[in-house]
């Protein structure tokens, strides 16, 4: 599958919950706004030299 395609569709397909800011946070031990947090995530697909999958979870 195309890389950029990729990116494209795991983008599309993005959905946040609470839950989802929350772990987020927990996790780099910040507390980010939720549109940060969006940006962030956004920037990472975006700039990724390479997504692969494993199971049901893309790296």
């Amino acid at each position: 599958m195309n890389n950029e395609f990729l990116k494209s569709t795991i983008l599309d397909c993005l959905c946040y919950t609470t839950l989802v800011y929350q772990r987020i946070n927990k996790k780099l031990d910040s507390v980010m706004d939720e549109l940060t947090i969006e940006n962030l995530i956004t920037d990472c697909i975006k700039t990724a030299d390479s997504i692969s999958k494993n199971g049901k979870n893309y790296y």
